[in-house]
């Protein structure tokens, strides 16, 4: 039988393919499960049935093609491909919660640089790249994420939260100065525009404020579709 079931998947996919939808399902349901997760255990269920659901499929097909889109262009790293498929997934997780409460939640950041080290330590072993380059850069570009917005929350006289800023300073460690800077132009172009045609229409007032996170992973599924990562 698995011969036969070897046959007819042959006949219609080769190897790459399969591994191509593999890595698809996986970002969907790695997203799936940060949203899940963030709805029963940050959130603890306070949020209607279809905030939930519009979620839940909002964050599974754009993971999904950001998973489809991502094959060509990682190949066989697959450090790379599971380092991006938790950044997509803890996005998603945090853009519902930040959308819903104003709520980032600290594991998040713990998450997002757990997945830095992890990634790290077993390009340097794998690899055989160096584990103090690998972990410098990480670390410097963290570290310009947070002082930029440390001194942007100063500026703005707290317009930006603390959960805010650790949230960009984990993505700064686990997907680097360069695709942070991408996220954030996408993702503030996207709000930008929003905020005026939000103005334009008296649905948002001067004083008003809007989520940080949805941004992002707007940012990022944008980085990603088009190629800039």
């Amino acid at each position: 039988m698995p011969s036969i079931c070897r046959g007819i998947v042959g006949s219609y996919l080769n190897m790459d393919q399969v591994i191509r939808i593999a890595y698809t399902l996986s970002c969907a349901l790695c997203t799936c499960l940060f949203v899940f997760y963030a709805d029963r255990k940050i959130l603890g269920k306070k949020q209607s049935k279809k905030i939930f659901t519009t979620a839940e499929v909002v964050g599974v097909l754009t993971s999904a093609a950001c998973g489809f889109v991502l094959y060509d262009r990682i190949g066989n790293h697959y450090i790379n491909a599971f380092r991006i498929m938790i950044i997509v997934g803890v996005l998603a997780g945090a853009a519902y919660c930040d959308y819903s409460e104003r709520k980032i939640s600290n594991l998040f950041f713990i998450i997002l640089l757990g997945t830095f080290l992890i990634c790290s330590f077993l390009e340097w072993i794998i690899l055989k790249e160096s584990l103090l380059t690998l972990l410098s850069g990480g670390f410097i570009s963290g570290l310009i994420i947070f002082v930029f917005f440390m001194l942007l929350r100063l500026v703005s006289k707290g317009g930006i939260g603390y959960g805010d800023i650790k949230l960009c300073t984990g993505m700064g460690f686990a997907f680097g100065l360069y695709g942070c800077i991408y996220v954030l132009i996408i993702g503030q172009l996207v709000a930008l525009i929003l905020v005026i045609l939000g103005l334009l229409l008296h649905k948002l007032t001067m004083k008003g404020t809007i989520p940080l996170a949805p941004f992002l992973f707007i940012g990022l599924i944008g980085t990603v579709l088009m190629g800039t990562f």
